[in-house]
């Protein structure tokens, strides 16, 4: 996710056609998990408030992950 270059039309499955807000990126995710899914951020300001329902998986130990850089 790229709050500066990324586009919501973009697929976001790499920074060149990164999505431009987080909530397009988990709206992107589909609803049954079989690996986790990791949502990475790009620095900048996001002003946005997101909702994250109706994920679920079979499996232990996989979900969502939403990874920025913390410099």
């Amino acid at each position: 996710v790229d709050p500066v270059n990324g586009n919501d039309r973009f697929a976001g499955v790499r920074a060149a056609r990164a999505k431009r807000t987080i909530q397009a990126a988990v709206t992107a995710v589909p609803p049954m998990l079989r690996n986790t899914v990791t949502i990475q951020l790009a620095p900048g300001t996001y002003h946005e408030a997101v909702r994250v329902s109706n994920l679920y998986s079979l499996e232990d130990g996989v979900g969502l992950q939403i990874v920025g850089n913390t410099s």
